[in-house]
């Protein structure tokens, strides 16, 4: 499978059965910049927490396409320079709105690669 089949087939799945989400990255002192994605998205149990409030958690999946089409976040960077600026920072200035609801946390990213191209980004949020 090339990447462009992947990033084809995760694509017409979300189109399917996926729904709409904002990624947003926040800068100090600017206005945020954000990107409309779809995305597939499931409430992850974690009754087996520590004890006290439960936290929600989600595991959410997206393709790059949107990211790739909107050039998401322009042209201002986030330390470490190094790393690609499209991959969303955990627990950093990215943030996910879904669900008409509050902005939540990214406390996880685990992009995808087939061979150098991004064809995939799992995310763990909370909030």
């Amino acid at each position: 499978m090339t990447p462009a089949d992947a990033i084809a087939s995760l694509d017409a799945q979300l189109r399917q059965s996926g729904e709409d989400i904002t990624l947003r990255r926040v800068f100090t002192g600017s206005a945020p910049v954000d990107v409309v994605c779809r995305a597939r998205v499931n409430r992850v149990d974690n009754s087996n927490s520590a004890s006290g409030p439960k936290v929600a958690l989600y595991e959410v999946f997206l393709s790059p396409t949107e990211i790739n089409a909107a050039g998401w976040p322009g042209d201002r960077v986030v330390e470490p320079v190094t790393i690609d600026q499209r991959i969303p920072r955990e627990n950093g200035p990215d943030r996910v709105l879904m669900r008409g609801e509050n902005a939540r946390t990214i406390i996880q990213c685990d992009p995808k690669f087939i061979g150098s191209t991004l064809v995939r980004i799992n995310l763990r949020v909370s909030g």
